[in-house]
């Protein structure tokens, strides 16, 4: 259900179907940072930043969570205008992995 969230959401631009899946990946596995992560992104696609950022908040305090929830943390900060905390995040996500793909979409909106 997580991966089909995701690819609803980032590939096939259908974020409110994917957040019905995202949404019951999350009940289904609630200290899964990975769940946790794309509800967050499918939030994000759909605009509503601020409570992206609570549940990426969320998911970088679980237990096993990835640097890529770090990087949409700071993206929704940006988006959200607090882009000192952004910048704090992303900062963060860079020094435990800086290549990946995230780290470019994340320069680029924390530069506008």
């Amino acid at each position: 259900m997580n991966n089909v969230a995701y690819l609803l959401a980032d590939y096939k631009n259908q974020p409110d179907e994917a957040l019905k899946y995202a949404q019951k990946a999350q009940e289904l596995t609630p200290n899964d940072p990975d769940s946790a992560d794309t509800l967050g992104w499918v939030l994000y696609r759909k605009g509503l930043y601020s409570l992206a950022a609570a549940t990426f908040e969320s998911a970088v305090a679980k237990p096993g969570a990835g640097t890529v929830a770090r990087y949409h943390l700071a993206m929704a900060y940006a988006k959200m205008g607090t882009r000192e905390r952004g910048r704090a995040v992303f900062e963060t996500a860079l020094k435990l992995d800086p290549k990946l793909p995230e780290a470019s979409a994340a320069r680029q909106l924390l530069a506008q």
